[in-house]
C-alpha cells in the first residue's frame, strides 16, 4: 500500500508555496517520487476490467493480442503490466497513419471532428507547462474558443488534451452546426497567436496560469 506522506500536510498548497520560495527542490522531489508511486500501484492491468470494441474480421489474433499486452508480467516482483496509455485518445490513430471520410449529415448540430498529433512529450518535459497554459487559455471560458467559435454558433462543444501517458494531442469539436467552417475558425485562431498577428491578453494569460494552479 502506497501512502501519501505530503497529502497529510494541511494547507498542501501553501506548504508547497513555501518549500518552493525557499528553494527546497527535496520537497519537490519527494512528491513527485510519492505521485509516481501510487501511479505505479495504481495503474497495473490486473486492478482493471478490460472493454474491447473492435471489428474482429480486421483483428488479426485478437485473443492473443490481448493477452500479451493485458496479462500480468513473467517478473515476480510486479502484480501486473503497468498501462502506459490511459486515456480513450490514446487508441486513436494520428493523422499520418489513418484516414478520413467527409460525409453529409441529415441531423443539424450532429458533426463532430477528432484530429490527434503525436507530440511524444515525456511527463516532466519543461514544454509541457508552456503548452498547458497555451490550452488552458484557449479552451477556458469566455476564451478565444469560447467567443469565436461557440458563440458564433459554430459548434457547441470544444476540447484540447494532451497525454503525456500516450504522447498524444487530441483535438475535439462536437455539436457542430458546420464542422468544416467550425474547424477552419479554430485553426485561424491558433495561426493568428503564433504568427503574433492576435495578441495574448495579459488577463488572460494569468487567468490561464491560475485556473491550472488550481486544479
Amino acid at each position: 500500500m502506497v501512502r501519501c506522506n505530503f497529502l497529510h500536510q494541511k494547507p498542501f498548497l501553501s506548504l508547497a508555496q513555501e518549500k518552493i520560495a525557499a528553494g527546497d527542490t527535496q520537497f519537490i522531489d519527494d512528491i513527485v517520487k510519492e505521485l509516481q508511486a501510487l501511479r505505479d500501484e495504481l495503474f497495473q492491468t490486473t486492478n482493471f476490467h478490460t472493454f474491447v470494441a473492435s471489428n474482429l474480421r480486421k483483428s488479426p489474433a485478437l485473443v492473443d493480442t490481448l493477452v500479451q499486452h493485458l496479462s500480468k508480467s513473467d517478473a515476480p516482483e510486479q502484480k501486473g503490466r503497468m498501462i502506459t496509455n490511459v486515456q480513450a485518445s490514446s487508441v486513436l490513430s494520428t493523422a499520418t497513419e489513418g484516414k478520413g471520410v467527409v460525409v453529409g449529415l441529415s441531423g443539424i448540430e450532429s458533426g463532430f471532428l477528432n484530429l490527434v498529433l503525436r507530440a511524444n512529450l515525456q511527463p516532466y518535459d519543461p514544454k509541457r507547462a508552456a503548452l498547458s497554459v497555451a490550452i488552458e487559455y484557449l479552451t477556458s471560458l469566455e476564451g478565444p474558443f469560447w467567443v469565436k467559435l461557440r458563440g458564433a454558433g459554430l459548434t457547441y462543444s470544444y476540447s484540447i488534451v494532451e497525454s503525456s501517458d500516450s504522447g498524444l494531442i487530441k483535438f475535439s469539436l462536437s455539436k457542430c452546426g458546420d464542422t468544416a467552417l467550425a474547424y477552419e475558425a479554430a485553426a485561424k485562431i491558433v495561426s493568428d497567436f503564433a504568427s503574433g498577428s492576435t495578441s495574448v491578453s495579459a488577463i488572460g494569460l494569468e487567468n490561464a496560469k491560475a485556473s491550472l494552479a488550481y486544479r
